[in-house]
C-alpha cells in the first residue's frame, strides 16, 4: 500500500517525532477535557483521527486546525518516520490521548467535533456507538441506559431491571454517569447487569406529571418541572429535562426606535449575553411594534457566532416563530445577539417599542 510523507521542515519533523505530547505552551491552549470519552462526538473525533485519509492536509486545509495541532496529531499517530502502516504507527484510542497531543486544546477539539459532525462520523440515534462489557449500545440505547442508571431508585434497579444487590448499590453510589464506559467500569456492573440495563432502558421512562419532575427527570411541558427547576430543550425538540432554573434568562429591551422605511439595512437591537453556560439550546422571542403591516417586514435573530433564525411577524402575546434556525447547540452563547428588523417596502412607518429574548442554554 502507499504510504503518505507530510512535508515540512526537518527540523520541525524532528521535534515532532520526538515529543509529540504538549509541555509548555501559552495558558489559553491548555484545557480540561472538552470532549467526554464515549461520547458520539468522541467517538467521531476517534474515527477522524484514525481514518486512512486523514492526512496531514486534511487536519490543517479541511478540518482545519491550526497548522502546529495538525502536525503533531499526525506525528503521534504516524510515529517518528511519519510515515503510515508502518510498525511505529499507534492509534489514538480515547480523546484524552488528542488532548494531550501539543498544541490541542479546546478550539481543536471543538473544530474536530464539527468536522466529524459534518462528514457524518459523529454516530446518531439507531447507530451504532460502541461495545462494553460485550453489550452493543447504539446512542438511543446509550441515552436510555444513561437515564436509567442516573434516575432509577434502588427498588427499580434491584427488583425490576434486575441486578445483583451489589451491582444496584454501587450504581447508586457512583452516579451520576455522562457516558456508558463509566457506567460498565462500576465494580459488579459485568456482561450480565449491562444487558439487563440496556433491555429494561429500551421501555423505560421516567417522564413525570406537571410540576413533579425532578432533576435530571424528562419533561414534556414547560410546567413540568419541580420549582427552581426548568425544562431544557422542550422548545427545541418537544420535550426535555430538568435542569436548576440558572440555565433559563430572560432579557427585556426597551428600544422605542423608528424601523427605516424601505431601507434594507433595517433596524438593529442588540442584546449582550455573558458569564453563562457554553451553547444555546432553547430560544424565544417576543416583538413589540407599531406597523400597519407587520407581515410585510423581515425579521431575523443573529448569534455571537453569525449564525442566524427567520422569525415570523408577531403573533399572540407578541410572541414569533422560528421559521428557520441555522442557530446550533454547538455555537458559542455569550456575546452579542441581534433582532434585525427590514422593512423592504416604501410607504409603510413603524417604530419598534421593545422585544424580548428568552434562552436556556447547557455546557457543550
Amino acid at each position: 500500500m502507499a504510504s503518505r510523507l507530510l512535508l515540512f521542515p526537518a527540523l520541525l519533523l524532528a521535534a515532532c517525532a520526538a515529543d509529540p505530547v504538549r509541555s509548555d505552551f501559552d495558558e489559553d491552549e491548555q484545557s480540561q477535557l472538552a470532549v467526554i470519552d464515549g461520547s458520539p462526538e468522541a467517538v467521531g473525533v476517534l474515527r477522524v483521527l484514525n481514518a486512512s485519509d486523514t492526512t496531514f492536509a486534511v487536519l490543517d486545509d479541511e478540518v482545519p486546525l491550526n497548522r502546529r495541532a495538525a502536525q503533531h496529531l499526525i506525528a503521534w499517530r504516524d510515529g517518528a518516520d511519519l510515515v503510515r502502516y508502518t510498525g511505529d504507527d499507534q492509534a489514538f484510542e480515547t480523546v484524552q490521548q488528542a488532548d494531550d497531543v501539543r498544541y490541542v486544546g479546546p478550539s481543536a477539539l471543538n473544530a474536530l467535533v464539527a468536522y466529524a459532525e459534518a462528514t457524518g462520523q459523529v454516530p446518531q440515534g439507531g447507530e451504532l456507538l460502541g461495545v462494553w462489557d460485550d453489550t452493543a449500545f447504539t446512542v438511543d440505547e446509550a441515552d436510555a441506559t444513561l437515564a436509567l442508571a442516573n434516575l432509577g431508585d434502588y427498588a427499580l434497579l434491584d427488583d425490576e431491571v434486575p441486578l445483583n444487590r451489589r451491582a444496584a448499590e454501587n450504581i447508586l453510589a457512583a452516579r451520576p454517569y455522562e457516558t456508558i464506559a463509566q457506567l460498565a467500569a462500576v465494580p459488579q456492573v459485568g456482561p450480565t447487569s449491562m444487558l439487563r440495563l440496556r433491555e429494561f432502558a429500551r421501555s423505560w421512562s421516567p417522564i413525570a406529571e406537571d410540576g413533579d419532575a425532578q432533576l435530571g427527570e424528562d419533561c414534556e411541558t414547560e410546567d413540568a418541572c419541580a420549582d427552581g427547576l426548568v425544562c431544557l430543550g422542550m422548545i427545541v425538540y418537544g420535550n426535555g429535562w430538568c435542569v436548576e432554573e440558572e440555565y433559563a434568562r430572560t432579557w427585556e429591551l426597551d428600544v422605542d426606535a423608528d424601523i427605516p422605511d424601505g431601507d434594507p439595512a433595517g433596524l438593529v437591537s442588540t442584546v449582550e449575553v455573558s458569564d453563562w453556560a457554553s451553547v444555546p439550546v432553547d430560544i424565544a422571542v417576543w416583538i413589540d411594534l407599531d406597523h400597519p403591516d407587520p407581515q410585510s417586514l423581515t425579521y431575523r435573530l443573529i448569534d455571537p457566532n453569525g449564525a442566524d433564525a427567520i422569525l415570523s411577524a408577531p403573533g399572540e402575546g407578541n410572541r414569533v416563530d422560528i421559521l428557520w434556525r441555522n442557530i446550533t447547540s454547538d455555537d458559542e452563547i455569550d456575546g452579542t445577539w441581534s433582532l434585525e428588523i427590514v422593512d423592504p417596502v416604501f410607504g409603510n412607518a413603524g417604530r419598534l417599542n421593545s422585544w424580548r429574548l428568552y434562552l436556556t442554554s447547557t455546557w457543550d
